[in-house]
């Protein structure tokens, strides 16, 4: 049977008509969520931590954390390591499916980013040492930060840890080569990104260093001779010290000089003390000097003297003998 045309009208304006808004319905609410950073100031290579409290949105709410150096991740974990120096705004988007709210950091969701502190440099940068052996290098380190731990990869293979202080003077063994350690300083937020220090080179010593007695210009006289000088220098390590004996004698004694009692002693062949031996070191200007007291004229004046650098290479025994006259 067919339907009137009124009816068939009707029953398209039921299908077509909705159902009216109710004054009562909660209106949609985006969810949030309230952030904080555990540190807002870190070194490269470490990482921050965000804490979330006070979610509001159903369980089926989804994370995503734009870190603020190109990462986003979904679902976002809750801790990042930032890679490079730089200061970093952190998002947070929460999304139901429906609704997107954004996290609030009352805090503050920005991360600076600085390079790990402390200065790094060598004693001496080029040290030596003999063949086949190994020499200290002496690292100086200051402005360490305090509450961390300063590590310090040698270059060799070997790490230790540095004291955490204002400065320090750290030794280490090497041989030859050059050497070019890694820093790395850690605190709660973990291991900064390793920073390289200034390098070190250790060189064979190979050569021996030179040394002169300075004659004064009236050697016969024996005043002329109260203070024994000379000059020693080297060109690689260094010298170390200067080696000096001195003898007189007349027609019937020998005598050797004593420079801890600053006197002869009778020599007739026995073993020498050590205190017959002044062993110097050199001034600024390669100098080296030691007075020898209670000369006198009628006795020849025999002075020896060598010298060895820092790393044992050592010159020949020289001498210098003249007769006092006056």
């Amino acid at each position: 049977m067919k339907l009137p045309l009124l009816a068939l009208a009707l029953t398209a304006g039921l299908v077509a008509v909705g159902t009216p808004a109710r004054a009562d319905d909660a209106p949609a609410v985006a969810p949030t969520a309230t952030y904080t950073l555990d540190s807002a100031a870190i070194w490269a290579g470490q990482r921050v931590t965000l804490t979330e409290s006070g979610r509001n949105g159903p369980a089926t709410t989804t994370r995503t954390i734009d870190w603020g150096d190109g990462t986003v991740e979904t679902p976002g974990t809750p801790t990042h390591s930032y890679a490079s120096p730089g200061s970093y705004g952190i998002k947070v988007t929460l999304t139901d499916g429906t609704e997107t709210g954004t996290g609030v950091f009352p805090a503050g969701s920005t991360v600076t980013v600085t390079t790990s502190p402390g200065t790094y440099s060598w004693e001496r940068p080029t040290i030596y040492t003999y063949p086949g052996y190994m020499e200290q290098g002496s690292m100086l380190a200051s402005g360490l930060p305090t509450a961390s731990q300063v590590w310090t990869g040698w270059g060799d293979g070997e790490t230790s840890l540095l004291a955490s202080a204002a400065g320090t003077s750290v030794a280490h063994w090497y041989g030859t080569g050059r050497w070019t350690p890694s820093i790395t300083v850690q605190n709660a937020q973990g291991r900064a990104t390793p920073r390289p220090a200034a390098s070190l080179t250790v060189l064979n010593d190979v050569t021996t260093p030179s040394v002169s007695l300075t004659v004064p210009s009236t050697p016969s006289k024996a005043s002329s001779w109260s203070t024994v000088k000379g000059k020693a220098s080297d060109t690689q390590s260094g010298v170390d010290v200067v080696g000096v004996q001195a003898y007189k004698w007349n027609a019937s004694t020998t005598y050797y000089y004593n420079f801890v009692s600053k006197s002869w002693v009778t020599y007739t062949g026995q073993d020498l003390p050590d205190a017959a031996q002044a062993l110097l070191t050199v001034d600024g200007s390669g100098t080296w000097s030691t007075p020898v007291a209670g000369l006198g004229k009628g006795y020849t004046l025999q002075v020896w003297y060598y010298a060895w650098d820092k790393v044992g290479n050592g010159t020949d025994s020289y001498n210098a003998t003249y007769a006092l006259t006056s």
